[in-house]
């Protein structure tokens, strides 16, 4: 750790001297002459269309950096999710504690509470509709049975007058 850090700053000492020592080493060069200057108008042109193309070059590896990185991470979340419910699921198989905590907390939610009360309704009247169904169909078979017991008996009557 302590040999990072010194490396470090000796290249920060090293980068420091060197721009300190840069200007003196440029003096000692000769000047060079310009016969013609250029257009100045022509050089900012220029210098601002470089730049408009750097910017929009770095913009579009940024742009596409992204979209990779939104992709891996939406991958990434997909995997977490199923990986995280499933490991939810087999919690609460094996654990009735942490399965009525989270059936406590789900209900602690009012949609969910809603939406369970829409559902049990529902549910309560379907069976309520069977059972009224079921016992029409027994009252027709006790009519039915009740009718060919009267029947029966009005037949042995007629027989027993008959005798």
């Amino acid at each position: 750790m302590l040999k990072k850090v010194c490396k470090i700053i000796a290249v920060l000492l090293a980068g420091f001297i060197g721009g300190a020592i840069a200007p003196w080493f440029l003096g000692w060069l000769k000047n060079a002459t310009v016969q013609s200057p250029s257009n100045a108008i022509a050089i900012a042109n220029t210098y601002i269309v470089f730049t408009t193309i750097i910017f929009v070059g770095i913009t579009v590896v940024l742009a596409i950096a992204g979209y990779v990185f939104m992709q891996q991470f939406s991958a990434s979340k997909e995997s977490l999710e199923k990986q995280i419910t499933e490991e939810l699921q087999e919690k609460i198989q094996s654990d009735e504690g942490c399965g009525i905590k989270l059936a406590n907390s789900i209900l602690e939610n009012p949609d969910v509470k809603r939406h369970l009360k829409i559902k049990l309704i529902s549910k309560v009247e379907q069976l309520i509709q069977e059972r009224i169904e079921d016992n029409q169909v027994t009252a027709t078979k006790i009519d039915r049975t009740g009718a060919a017991t009267k029947q029966l008996a009005s037949q042995l009557k007629g027989k027993e007058n008959d005798d």
